[in-house]
């Protein structure tokens, strides 16, 4: 046995303090702060078996209640904005749409349509008569109380007062439908269509389409025309009264410039069927 191997049990106590002390890692920071860190991190770790109830700032609704409304309005906008176009009595009035189509009012009529949705659809009220120019693309639409005019590209005339919707192919083609029956009808150049009371459609081939709009350049031509209508077309076109006091139910034809005197005017019309015009102190005309 080597009597000369040691032990460490054998190492001197103050050796092994020496030791320690080496091997020992020195901390910056005490026991209680390490014991504080540790609790607080584990207070931060979330109760999966709560549900937790977090309270949420009235502005928060605020804003989504006025972003709400400020869609609302614009969506509103959009749809309801119309322009209207109105041509008072004796005058004519030119228009020109946004995708570059034209229309021509006669005296006493009115045009709308929806600026913000003309992109999408090409749609139009009209209340009278008016003379259309439309460029080509998608379908163009013009309303009216008693039928619709659908066409791409085309020149046409629409006459929409009271009970008498009549429509006029000048060039391409124009579908015309009754509002009330439904039924359509195609035309082509020369071609008149005209919805009556009862919805019922009346075509007519071959009808001189431009002694229909000779309004445009400042012209009545009339043929056949009951005497009644001759006279309501003075009253728009010269923006004047006319008391009409007979049941002549007689049919005018004849032709003459829209820049006549009213008087020159009526004795044209007044003179075949024996009828004489009186000027009343207003300013207004009676026929006897």
């Amino acid at each position: 046995m080597n009597t000369n191997k040691k032990h460490t049990n054998d190492v001197l106590p103050w050796k092994q303090e020496l030791l320690h002390s080496q091997l020992e890692i020195p901390y910056a920071q005490t026991k209680e702060d390490i014991w504080n860190r540790l609790e607080n991190s584990l207070q931060d770790i979330p109760d999966t078996g709560k549900i937790e109830n977090r309270h949420i700032s009235p502005v928060f609704y605020i804003a989504i209640a006025a972003t709400l409304l400020l869609l609302i309005s614009i969506g509103t906008f959009v749809r309801f904005y119309k322009i209207s176009y109105i041509c008072i009595p004796g005058k004519t009035l030119t228009v020109s749409l946004p995708d570059g189509s034209q229309v021509i009012l006669n005296a006493d009529s009115r045009l709308s349509y929806y600026p913000l949705r003309w992109k999408f659809s090409r749609e139009l009220q009209l209340k009278g008569e008016a003379w259309f120019s439309v460029t080509k693309g998608k379908s163009f639409t013009v309303r009216s109380q008693r039928g619709i005019t659908s066409v791409i590209g085309t020149t046409f005339n629409i006459y929409a007062r009271d009970d008498v919707y009549k429509v006029n192919c000048f060039t391409g083609k124009v579908k015309v439908q009754s509002n009330t029956t439904k039924e359509q009808i195609i035309l082509n150049p020369d071609d008149e269509a005209e919805i009556g009371p009862n919805g019922q459609i009346t075509y007519r081939r071959q009808v001189q389409a431009e002694a229909v709009s000779s309004w445009r350049y400042g012209l009545f031509i009339f043929t056949a025309t009951p005497l009644e209508k001759v006279i309501r077309e003075l009253e728009r076109r010269y923006n004047v009264h006319i008391e009409l006091k007979i049941k002549n139910k007689a049919l005018y034809t004849g032709s003459f410039p829209a820049n006549l005197n009213i008087s020159d005017a009526l004795d044209l019309v007044c003179k075949p069927f024996g009828l004489n015009h009186i000027l009343k102190p207003d300013g207004s005309f009676v026929i006897k």
